[in-house]
């Protein structure tokens, strides 16, 4: 495929790139998009119309441009992963996953404690380490939040 100006419309946020751009990591979304693959949705000026967030689409737009992921203090690369894997930048949400993966690793609990009345939960070492202690009943991802404590100190919550 020849490449050509392509225009879109991610959210609102409109932004000009080429297709060898959106398309220089491999196949993927915008593989379909160009080929027709998914229909032709446009907004009113022509534009493709994709129905995400242009402010974490622009980070993306930049890796697909630079190969280099440069996130601003404050933007959470998990959501960036989210959105590369919508639109199958497998390069990239890889490159996060692992970045992340490196910075918390995962831990594997052996024991769950959650109090309801005291919105508390905590996760245990076979050990008898506390590797977990967050507010809100629920631990969503097992990961090391806090220091890890040994069963007698006492994890407070900040709500």
């Amino acid at each position: 495929m020849s490449s050509r100006i392509v225009k879109l419309n991610v959210g609102g946020v409109l932004f000009t790139t080429t297709s060898s751009t959106l398309t220089s990591h491999g196949e993927n979304f915008f593989s379909g998009l160009l080929s027709g693959r998914f229909g032709d949705l446009k907004d009113e000026n022509g534009a493709f119309f994709i129905d995400r967030n242009g402010e974490y689409f622009s980070h993306i737009l930049e890796f697909l441009r630079t190969s280099e992921l440069t996130v601003p203090q404050g933007v959470d690369k998990k959501l960036i992963s989210r959105e590369a894997r919508f639109y199958s930048i497998e390069s990239l949400y890889t490159m996060i996953d692992a970045e992340l993966e490196e910075k918390f690793p995962a831990v594997r609990t052996d024991g769950f404690y959650s109090d309801a009345s005291s919105h508390t939960s905590l996760a245990f070492l076979a050990s008898g380490q506390l590797v977990c202690c967050m507010g809100g009943n629920h631990i969503d991802n097992i990961r090391v939040f806090c220091n890890v404590l040994t069963m007698p100190q006492i994890c407070e919550t900040e709500e």
